[in-house]
């Protein structure tokens, strides 16, 4: 009976590993170029439809579904014409039913012991009402600080959420300020303490514990894009976080305070105010402070080493667009997340570097062969965003300096470094994620071990049975009876836990050899079959 305790127990043990292993992302990038209904002061954007895209070719490549809202213009539509047939346009009255799907998807998920996590991203023009509210626009109306809390923030409160806004004003919008931002020409008038406290907890983000936030914010109107990037200023720093460049202690996990140092260093250097964006940032409450993990990313092309010669660099991909960008004095090694793709190229400033693309899915920066590469460009602020921008260098000092007085949880500095998953990487991106087959496979192997032992047991029980009936003896016969009774109590567990971790082993065997993309009407899902 002991025997068969150990296998029970490893049985469950092997679920509940499949359990944790399960970690779904949900992911709505918007977009909206256009400026707040009825306001004519304000221009149209002309990114904020290629940020959104960003994001959905850096989060999409996560298991688990996306949204994309916005409406491309004709330029990103010819760049990206798949992505143009799949977007919806980026109302409230959407984002309200996508929120609805998203609830009863996380309670579905949180019942069979998933972990749901949410990005919610945006990009575009930022206002205020006249009545003083904070508001992201979209194209038939204001997102006020009282919508986001009440009717997107409100029905995901059971899961892990990431807010990512690049938006004049959207620290007032997502309270990240304080609860009453919006007032501060009023008058003064006192408050029980009581009420002070129920009004900080409903107008601030302290009611939503599960919300992290990494935002830039201005309070005037001018928004940080920059043709050169054909990005949000904002936007790109923060994706070039995320596919590794703020990976500092070399763990291949990104947290909040990498990023807001990363952010920081990259615009440490620029003298003109009205290029840089300004960063607030605050991690989920009693949550981990992990944003991504590399090793989670499919259809990945992974460039590493140790990149401090090459200075200041970015790579580009084939179709022409900046990708990431960074100021890396690595002693250490750095791993970046590309795209599967050929064509790719990594520049400095005066020279470049084909990435090549082939049977292996890794790349050491070592191994680019360059050659000299030319640049020009004009105008005060482009000037400024060229030659400063992630000019200063980000490393180890920098992430110490800035971990000293920021408010974020910081990473440990004393880790080692994550061994990269190496062929098993390869394996997965051409295979799909083998890792999702790990706890299926450990229940085959026990459901197998424990369907030999009940056969062995069984054997060994009607041998001693048989024994039992030709034996006269007393003292011999009770002893054979104990251990037919033994022989057969270890097959009776063993087969019950054969079968036990036979139908686990079914369920989270993978349907399929590798993650799809699935269509359904306007809506693109990334759909991980299990």
């Amino acid at each position: 009976m002991k025997f068969g305790a150990v296998l029970l127990a490893l049985a469950w043990l092997c679920l509940a590993t499949a359990a944790r292993a399960e970690r779904l992302t949900y992911t709505v990038a918007i977009g909206n170029n256009q400026p707040p209904v009825g306001d004519k002061r304000l221009a149209p954007l002309r990114y904020a439809d290629d940020d959104a895209i960003r994001y959905m070719e850096l989060l999409g490549r996560l298991p688990g579904r996306a949204w994309l809202l916005t409406s491309l213009d004709e330029r990103t539509a010819r760049r990206h014409p798949s992505w143009a047939k799949k977007a919806e346009a980026p109302t409230l009255a959407r984002l309200r039913e996508v929120v609805r799907l998203l609830a009863a998807q996380i309670a579905q998920d949180q019942a069979r012991g998933a972990e749901p996590v949410v990005f919610l991203t945006y990009s575009g023009h930022g206002g205020i009402t006249e009545q003083g509210e904070y508001f992201l626009s979209f194209t038939d109306g204001p997102l006020t600080r009282n919508v986001l809390y009440d009717e997107v923030l409100e029905p995901l409160k059971r899961a892990e959420v990431h807010l990512l806004i690049d938006s004049c004003h959207a620290g007032g919008v997502v309270g990240a300020r304080g609860a009453f931002d919006h007032e501060l020409n009023a008058t003064s008038v006192p408050l029980p303490e009581a009420d002070k406290e129920a009004l900080i907890s409903r107008y601030s983000l302290a009611r939503f514990p599960n919300v992290g936030v990494l935002v830039a914010t201005t309070q005037g109107q001018e928004a940080h894009e920059w043709s050169r990037i054909e990005s949000g200023v904002f936007t790109y720093e923060l994706s070039s976080a995320l596919l590794g460049a703020a990976d500092v202690n070399g763990d291949l996990r990104i947290e909040y305070s990498e990023v807001a140092a990363f952010i920081a260093a990259a615009n440490e250097a620029i003298p003109n105010p009205d290029a840089v964006p300004e960063l607030l940032a605050r991690a989920p409450v009693g949550k981990s402070a992990v944003l991504i993990d590399l090793t989670q990313l499919e259809r990945t092309l992974v460039l590493t080493g140790k990149p401090a010669d090459l200075g200041k660099f970015y790579v580009e991909l084939r179709d022409g667009e900046r990708w990431l960008e960074a100021h890396l004095p690595a002693k250490r090694r750095v791993a970046l997340a590309l795209p599967l793709q050929s064509g790719s190229f990594l520049r400095t400033g005066d020279q470049e570097a084909e990435i090549p693309s082939g049977p292996a899915r890794i790349i050491q920066f070592e191994n680019l062969k360059f050659s000299p590469l030319s640049v020009a460009s004009r105008g005060s602020i482009e000037q400024a965003l060229r030659d400063k921008l992630f000019s200063h260098p980000f490393g180890l000092e920098y992430y110490r300096q800035f971990a000293a007085t920021s408010a974020l949880p910081s990473v440990d500095l004393n880790s080692q470094e994550r061994a990269l998953p190496g062929d098993w990487w390869v394996q997965r991106v051409a295979n799909g994620d083998r890792a999702s087959r790990a706890p299926a496979i450990a229940l085959s192997a026990t459901a197998g071990a424990a369907a030999v032992t009940a056969l062995v047991s069984s054997y060994f029980a009607i041998a001693k049975y048989q024994d039992l009936k030709a034996e006269t003896r007393q003292r011999e016969a009770i002893e054979l009876q104990s251990a037919v009774i033994r022989d057969r109590d270890i097959a009776l567990v063993s087969g019950a836990l054969s079968v036990v971790a036979g139908v686990g082993a079914w369920f989270v065997w993978p349907t399929s050899e590798h993650s799809t993309l699935q269509a359904r009407g306007p809506t693109l899902q990334f759909v991980q079959h299990f």
